[in-house]
């Protein structure tokens, strides 16, 4: 839907029109919940930029690559979640997912690479929409690792009326700045 969404309508004013019919659909909620009390909570505002990056980098991205390489980029989530859970909370890293981390990346880089090794490849994207795509899986793999916690203290409803409220701040300017107003 995405990839047919941005040749209609510039990418960035179509992320913040998903983002803006989200929170538009979901906010008879944002009275009940008194989201008011949470959103001042610089952690949830930080977890939900990551988010924001996550869909703000992917809109840009998907315009430049391929949905194939996209698909086969998010496959990397898993793999950069257990690296950040190593590095951020000293997660306990098993040969076995040493061995996978080694593999996983060996196989992103020749992804990512793909259009500088075969550019007569026709599902290969470019190389500039392939690294704008990874940096969107590294913005969703930190949200997932460090929302987790966040989970137990917050509903899930309190954590995406944060995320659709900070999105929406984000992207509408960025919409207006890409139609030049």
């Amino acid at each position: 839907a995405a990839k047919l969404g941005i040749q209609q309508i510039p990418p960035l004013t179509f992320a913040a029109a998903r983002v803006l019919t989200a929170l538009i659909l979901i906010s008879p909620l944002l009275i009940s919940t008194q989201i008011w009390k949470f959103i001042s909570q610089p952690k949830l505002i930080g977890f939900s930029l990551l988010l924001t990056a996550n869909i703000v980098l992917f809109i840009l991205g998907i315009g430049q690559t391929t949905l194939a390489m996209d698909a086969m980029l998010y496959t990397l989530t898993p793999l950069l979640t257990i690296m950040a859970s190593h590095f951020l909370y000293n997660e306990k890293l098993t040969t076995t997912k040493i061995v996978g981390i080694i593999l996983g990346l060996l196989g992103a880089c020749i992804i990512i690479l793909t259009p500088v090794i075969s550019p007569d490849g026709i599902y290969v994207g470019t190389l500039s929409g392939n690294l704008i795509i990874l940096a969107a899986v590294m913005g969703f793999s930190l949200y997932t690792i460090l929302s987790k916690r966040a989970q137990n203290r917050f509903s899930p409803l309190i954590l995406t009326l944060t995320f659709l409220i900070t999105a929406t701040i984000v992207s509408l300017p960025l919409a207006l700045v890409q139609h030049g107003l």
